[in-house]
């Protein structure tokens, strides 16, 4: 599960690292961001790849039903997605990258939980895979969400939790964002990233702008 995270990269760090021309909206930092949010994802369209913004918590397209009566569908489980309806058809042709530069899990049980912060080593960065929709809203707007992709635990996460996003590497992205890769085909990308990818510290429990910040990223020399 992954149920917080932070982006501390700008719009233009965004445009980028992920290689997306253009004049957009403005996107802010978030350094702690939560189911619901609107948050940045890149994804294709028309064959260009694009940043844009969408509601972190899937709404599938056929839904009819209140917002508030959606199940828990800000993750997706990599082993069930096309198992899910609310997953498959998003699985199929409607794939993003959702960019973070942290995310968060806890560990401990109730009452003495400890938060954790995961970041990448090299201060680059983490493209997690995830899906998204468009949904008409009563009203006829429609909204664009998203999910996170989540996987077992590599050894990091392990000592934390049982489950971890799908973090895809860069020479992967093209492959997963385009509409006309086979499913099958992307199951092999929906795998633990390798250990040394990333670290992890614990968050100070003492009550801190600190506790809820994510650390800003330290721009790789290559792409700064």
């Amino acid at each position: 599960m992954c149920a917080g995270y932070g982006n501390t990269l700008t719009e233009e760090q965004l445009k980028l690292y992920f290689s997306v021309p253009g004049n957009l909206s403005a996107i802010q930092p978030r350094p702690s961001i939560r189911p619901t949010d609107p948050v940045p994802v890149v994804l294709e369209e028309n064959g260009i790849r694009v940043l844009t913004e969408a509601r972190w918590w899937l709404v599938p397209s056929w839904w009819t039903k209140r917002l508030q009566e959606l199940p828990a569908l800000f993750n997706a489980r990599a082993e069930t997605l096309t198992e899910k309806p609310s997953f498959l058809n998003a699985f199929k042709s409607r794939r993003c990258l959702i960019p973070a530069t942290c995310f968060f899990e806890w560990s401990g049980t109730a009452g003495k939980k400890q938060k954790h912060v995961i970041t990448r080593c090299d201060g680059a960065p983490l493209a997690f895979a995830g899906l998204w929709e468009e949904w008409r809203q009563p009203d006829g707007q429609a909204l664009r969400s998203c999910t996170i992709i989540t996987t077992t635990a590599n050894e990091v996460m392990a000592a934390i939790h049982t489950r971890m996003p799908v973090i895809l590497a860069a020479s992967d992205w093209d492959e997963w964002l385009s509409p006309a890769s086979p499913p099958a085909e992307l199951q092999r990308l929906l795998t633990p990233c390798p250990a040394e990818w990333i670290e992890q510290r614990p968050v100070p429990r003492a009550p801190s702008a600190a506790v809820e910040s994510s650390p800003p990223a330290r721009l790789p020399l290559d792409w700064s």
